[in-house]
């Protein structure tokens, strides 16, 4: 464990915060003496739930310090390489953002369906004035009303793909279609 560095880092980061010693152990449920031994390197394989406890009080990289005590790197082992050396909290962040994001995302999904279901019901509709056209000669649907509703119907689909191919990103492999 490469102790100078990781206790610099914890110690650091602990200073800033305005904690003593003392606080921070209680605030992460430790004894004052287990905290000194694990910063101190005196355990020999601390427990990783004691370095996420002491990188969420004190906004640390959990992968950072894993590092700096010689567990290795645990997000670059898994190719994720723009979350490394983030703290808890922003990590916590990030996840809100991506739940806030999933959730437009499903009430954009809901409005596209809920667009097409109209659509279709107005097909539906047309196909019907369309087929009464066809039995009776003498029909009040005449056919520029059914040609009129049909535009009305590829209309509302063609806004519906506008505003989808508009979410998405211009590098995308369909980003840009219409």
């Amino acid at each position: 464990m490469a102790i100078t560095d990781f206790k610099n880092m914890v110690e650091n980061a602990r200073k800033l915060k305005g904690y003593s010693q003392r606080e921070l152990s209680k605030r992460i449920g430790l004894s004052q003496s287990t905290y000194n031994d694990t910063i101190n390197g005196k355990i020999k394989k601390p427990d990783i739930d004691i370095f996420k406890k002491i990188a969420e009080e004190l906004d640390l990289s959990l992968d950072l310090m894993l590092k700096e005590s010689g567990y290795g790197e645990s997000f670059s082992i898994y190719g994720i390489d723009k979350y490394k050396n983030k703290s808890t909290k922003e990590l916590k962040h990030l996840l809100d953002e991506y739940k806030k994001s999933e959730l437009r995302l499903l009430e954009f999904d809901k409005q596209k369906r809920d667009t097409a279901n109209k659509v279709r019901q107005k097909l539906t509709t047309t196909i019907n004035h369309v087929k009464l056209m066809k039995q009776e000669k003498e029909n009040s649907n005449t056919i520029d009303k059914v040609i009129d509703e049909i535009e009305d119907a590829l209309n509302q689909l063609e806004m519906v793909e506008k505003k989808y191919n508009d979410k998405l990103p211009k590098d995308s492999p369909s980003g840009g279609l219409v």
